[in-house]
């Protein structure tokens, strides 16, 4: 795993190489991914357990000897490093911190600065043309109608 600093005098450059991806490594990964969902659809969790013992190396008879109990969770967490428990903790306050603010702002925009400096936040915008497809029904687009816009004294669709 490589570490970056956010204070290292080179992060743009150390972050910009890391997130460099050629497409054609792009290209084999998503096909990749393709072909084990296509297999799981497919095969269902005996393809599910089979590809589990092949990508991960565990052995199991049924999904749900993939589940983890609470316990073996805690040991697992003891058993980290304190800095990787440590940016674990941190990573999922962040993840809680942005989450509560999506559900107390709703359907407004919204930011704020985290405690990094990172301005964080989300922005809602109409859209100017929506149209639906229903299987046998046939495109309606709202700007297509001659009802106008309600906002503007017209019926709408």
């Amino acid at each position: 795993m490589r570490w970056l600093s956010q204070g290292d005098a080179d992060f743009d450059r150390q972050l910009h190489q890391a997130l460099q991806i050629d497409e054609a490594t792009s290209q084999e990964i998503e096909a990749s991914v393709d072909a084990i969902l296509a297999e799981v659809r497919e095969g269902g969790d005996t393809a599910l357990t089979r590809l589990v013992a092949q990508y991960d190396g565990i052995a199991c008879d049924a999904v749900s000897d993939l589940s983890i109990s609470k316990n073996e969770m805690a040991l697992a967490c003891e058993r980290l490093s304190p800095a990787i428990n440590e940016a674990l903790q941190h990573a999922a306050a962040r993840i809680r911190s942005y989450h509560d603010r999506q559900h107390e702002e709703q359907a407004t925009d919204w930011r704020f600065e985290d405690e990094l400096g990172n301005v964080l936040g989300q922005r809602i915008s109409p859209m100017a043309r929506v149209g639906v497809y229903a299987p046998g029904e046939s495109i309606l687009s709202l700007n297509d109608t001659d009802d106008g816009d309600p906002r503007e004294g017209g019926r709408g669709a």
